[in-house]
């Protein structure tokens, strides 16, 4: 039976993701460097240790990655002055589902921190479906690495057989996949590859596919 589902902030609740690529790839514009979009979808939900060196890989030892991260904090939060960062379709009727329908709680798991999922959380009111909420910045790494996945289990006191993961991106699915998990991977701008095809157990297009899914592994 399942117990919990944890689930990802950015990219399987939130439509949050492609304004982190924007404004990374604007960040890295505004330092003197040019970011592709490929080359962003590595960053998504990744330790930040992970990620400066990643820069330093891309750009060399020049890369000023304090001050390109500064840029990018800056420019979602000129944005988020004028705007809310809207739901993915189906998250609210997928959560009053699981809420109303089922007995298994939800827990967020995410690189971001909790006050952020207060936050937006608290704007599109889905607090009332949220459980608890475990952030990676609570941890010693953040996602690839399973530290967090394996905090949530902690803190939720289940097994690991009593819990499916939705993630949407490389380093998430990674990180639920070392902690022992079973992976959900909803798309979002991470397409489909190989790793993600053997590290997950289902992928989707939306989370109002999860409700047979449930189904399937809540026996």
């Amino acid at each position: 039976m399942l117990k919990y589902l944890f689930c990802d902030f950015d990219g399987v609740i939130l439509y949050s993701e492609p304004l982190y690529q924007k404004f990374w790839i604007e960040a890295c514009q505004e330092n003197g460097f040019s970011l592709s979009i490929e080359q962003e979808l590595p960053l998504r939900s990744r330790d930040h240790q992970l990620t400066e060196k990643y820069f330093h890989e891309l750009f060399g030892e020049k890369a000023i990655y304090e001050e390109i991260v500064t840029s990018r904090k800056r420019l979602m939060n000129e944005y988020l002055n004028t705007h809310q960062i809207p739901l993915k379709d189906g998250v609210l009727p997928f959560l009053k589902y699981v809420k109303e329908e089922t007995n298994i709680k939800i827990a967020i798991v995410t690189s971001s921190s909790e006050e952020y999922v207060q936050l937006h959380g608290g704007y599109n009111q889905i607090l009332p479906y949220i459980d608890e909420i475990i952030s990676a910045r609570n941890v010693k790494r953040g996602k690839p690495f399973p530290y967090v996945y394996q905090e949530a289990i902690k803190k939720a006191q289940i097994r690991e057989d009593e819990v499916l993961v939705l993630e949407d991106s490389s380093n998430g699915v990674i990180a639920a996949y070392e902690a022992g998990l079973r992976v959900i991977f909803v798309e979002d701008l991470s397409p489909v590859d190989e790793q993600i095809k053997k590290m997950s157990v289902e992928q989707i297009k939306n989370t109002m596919e999860m409700i047979p899914i449930i189904e399937k592994y809540n026996k």
